[in-house]
């Protein structure tokens, strides 16, 4: 689901993101499915939050891992490892 800029009740400024909202579009930030508006917003965010810039950091190693060997996932193990990172990005676990 592509990430849209998150505004305030009048829905013209942009306001600051929680960290739900940013574990919840981390994974597109990363692939760069954001737009520019909505990447300047995650990086304001994790700039000052060092508990999702964790989060971005072990997200940015993984990705790295798997591009680095190369190998084909089971579509069906990487829905479920994507499921697992949304519910734990929600709290659930």
């Amino acid at each position: 689901m592509p990430w849209e800029v998150i505004t305030d009740m009048s829905g013209s400024e942009p306001r600051d993101l929680s960290c739900e909202e940013v574990l919840l579009s981390l994974q597109a930030y990363l692939d760069g499915e954001t737009g520019a508006g909505d990447a300047r917003q995650m990086v304001g965010h994790l700039d000052l939050c060092p508990d999702c810039d964790h989060e971005r950091q072990i997200y940015a190693d993984i990705k790295r891992a798997l591009i680095s060997c190369r190998a084909s996932i089971d579509p069906e193990v990487k829905a479920a490892l994507l499921a697992y990172g949304q519910r734990l990005a929600r709290g659930e676990i």
